[in-house]
C-alpha cells in the first residue's frame, strides 16, 4: 500500500523479510482477514 506513495515496489519492501503479512482490515477496511506470503510462494 505504501508503494503507491513511495514508488518502491512491494517486492523491494518485502525483500529483507522471510514472511509478509497483509491485513485486509487495516488496508482495505474489510470486516476481517489477512494473508501471508513467504519466500516459497
Amino acid at each position: 500500500m505504501e508503494s503507491a506513495y513511495t514508488g518502491i515496489s512491494p517486492a523491494d519492501y518485502a525483500a529483507p523479510f522471510d514472511t509478509v503479512n497483509v491485513s485486509l482490515y487495516k488496508y482495505f477496511n474489510a470486516a476481517s482477514g489477512q494473508f501471508w506470503s513467504d519466500r516459497r510462494s
